[in-house]
């Protein structure tokens, strides 16, 4: 069955922890929206609104999601894992260009990215492939590593393509983040970290300007203080005279 009945045992169990975190950087995220979109005539913030809108149908789902089986979300993975990519694939070929990228997908006015889907989409999958009883004991290596890899390749490629590194560089992050926490050998991180290492030389020219530009900016800002690097500046300058309770 897709829906299962939540008794009390189930919620006492629950990780309230991670869910007041999450409510309480939400909130944080509102008040930064506000401030950095109010509007001293209407004494609101449109962006701030829009936000809360959005969280709102998030915290629905989230309650939704609750209700439905563990299952459910395991047998249907590889499907969603699948949908997300062939999206992906249509976003390339369809997709709607904004800003010089080419991300969304347009449906009467409503626009959606499927990147941010895969995102979800890697944790339902990776979470199938490493909560099996075949796991090893001793930790996962490189051959046994190469299959999850590759599927995390596939759609990190396509976000990239788009181009949209910083999302990219999120996917590799999240499955690289369940990978460890699946348990990886020690003489295994070490050759992955060093082949990284080396593979980002080459990798670095694979770079678009702009895409290297903001990696020196956020490495050093003040390389062009009037320039790229302005915002950044100014946003240190703005929080360290605005201390706790801003200006």
């Amino acid at each position: 069955m897709v829906f299962r009945r939540v008794d009390r045992r189930q919620i006492s169990s629950f990780d309230w922890p991670l869910v007041v975190a999450t409510l309480l950087l939400l909130c944080i995220g509102l008040c930064v929206i506000y401030s950095a979109g109010y509007d001293p005539q209407t004494d609101t913030s449109h962006a701030m609104v829009k936000q809360a809108i959005s969280i709102g149908i998030g915290l629905v789902c989230f309650v939704a999601c609750v209700f439905i089986n563990p299952v459910f979300w395991r047998r249907s993975a590889w499907v969603f894992y699948f949908i997300c990519c062939a999206l992906l694939l249509y976003v390339l070929m369809k997709g709607v260009v904004a800003g010089g990228a080419r991300r969304w997908l347009d449906f009467g006015g409503f626009r959606m990215q499927p990147a941010e889907f895969m995102k979800l989409g890697i944790i339902l999958l990776f979470a199938r492939l490493f909560s099996g009883e075949r796991a090893p004991k001793d930790g996962y290596t490189i051959p046994t590593l190469i299959f999850p890899t590759v599927l995390l390749l596939i759609p990190t490629i396509l976000i990239a393509k788009e181009p949209d590194l910083g999302t990219a560089l999120c996917q590799c992050l999240i499955g690289g983040s369940i990978m460890l926490a699946a348990g990886i050998q020690k003489k295994t991180l070490l050759r992955i970290f060093l082949a990284g290492t080396i593979a980002a030389f080459p990798a670095w020219g694979l770079l678009q300007d702009y895409q290297r530009k903001r990696v020196l900016n956020f490495l050093s800002p003040e390389m062009d203080p009037l320039g790229s690097g302005y915002h950044a500046i100014q946003s240190k300058i703005a929080v360290g005279s605005g201390a706790v309770t801003g200006k």
